[in-house]
């Protein structure tokens, strides 16, 4: 994500979870990432909550019909 700049991306909530737990473990930040969208399914509040302590906002995208 750093090396390319990446400012939004996709996943479920357990993707963002474990892209958080990277960005710990590392030291590193989530770079440039702005927004994360999940798609089909709520995200637990509390991968919401660590997600916006590092500066990224966490958008459900709705299940379509």
């Amino acid at each position: 994500m750093h090396r390319h700049g990446v400012t939004s991306a996709e996943g479920t909530a357990f993707h963002l979870a474990g892209l958080l737990n990277a960005a710990e473990r590392t030291g590193l930040a989530t770079g440039p990432l702005t927004d994360y969208l999940v798609r089909d399914e709520t995200p637990p509040p509390a991968v919401v909550e660590r997600a916006a302590r590092a500066g990224v906002a966490v958008l459900p995208v709705p299940t379509r019909a």
